[in-house]
């Protein structure tokens, strides 16, 4: 899955340019102390996990939605089959049998 972290962009747009800066809005548009540090480490690279009520304040504060921050492409679906072994007792003498992923779909 690709993903790409939009938060400096989203940031030059709105005219802010650093972390200090974001921090300083932050506090005073939302009164939202978040440490300098944190919002560096967001700005250097795409966090592997973000907590909600950060994402919320900077869409807040950006007035922006989720997706204009973290633009996120799945990637294809698997489409050929599946082999797939039985479980429970019957799994010893039972063959294993194919899946088709598309059923589902």
């Amino acid at each position: 899955m690709a993903v790409e972290w939009q938060l400096q962009a989203v940031m030059q747009d709105r005219g802010i340019r650093n972390a200090s800066q974001l921090q300083a809005a932050m506090a005073d548009r939302l009164g939202i102390q978040i440490s300098r540090v944190a919002l560096d480490k967001l700005l250097k690279k795409a966090p592997a996990q973000i907590r909600l009520e950060t994402a919320q304040y900077l869409c807040t504060l950006l007035q922006v939605p989720l997706e204009s921050l973290l633009i996120i492409t799945p990637e294809a679906l698997i489409r050929q089959p599946v082999l797939i072994q039985p479980f429970g007792k019957s799994s010893q003498t039972s063959e294993p049998f194919m899946v088709d992923p598309s059923q589902f779909f």
